[in-house]
């Protein structure tokens, strides 16, 4: 386990906000039971995804960015930015991808017994 930069061993396995666990003896276990070895010098994410372990100039130990965020520099701006997706470099991005695009409210909701779904629907006496 990694705390403020110096590693530490783990006494315990350790379960993350997305329902993997950790275990001590070094294994990643999926919410779907898939085990994933971690090799030697190699971390996890609060995501349970592999992630280099890097050593920092002032020695202490963190974790590479994952490959989707790797920053890159750019000279002409003298700012490091973040690499995006081959999807978002293909289509873009759109400003209101948190707006619920494309949800609607379905059909038949909320159209249960009493609403007149089937009530005198059917009767042609």
């Amino acid at each position: 386990v990694l705390r403020n930069g110096q590693a530490r061993p783990m006494t315990r396995d350790i379960h993350l906000p997305t329902g993997a666990t950790v275990t001590k003896d070094g294994f990643v276990v999926s919410p779907t039971g898939q085990r994933t070895e971690l090799r030697e010098g190699q971390g996890c994410d609060l995501r349970g995804r592999p992630v280099a372990v890097r050593t920092a100039p002032n020695g202490t130990l963190v974790l590479a960015p994952a490959a989707a965020e790797r920053t890159e520099y750019e000279p002409e701006n003298g700012r490091a930015r973040t690499s995006r997706s081959v999807f978002e470099e293909l289509f873009g991005r759109r400003d209101g991808d948190n707006e619920g695009y494309g949800k609607r409210k379905k059909y038949k909701k909320n159209k249960g017994k009493g609403h007149g779904r089937w009530k005198g629907e059917d009767d042609d006496d």
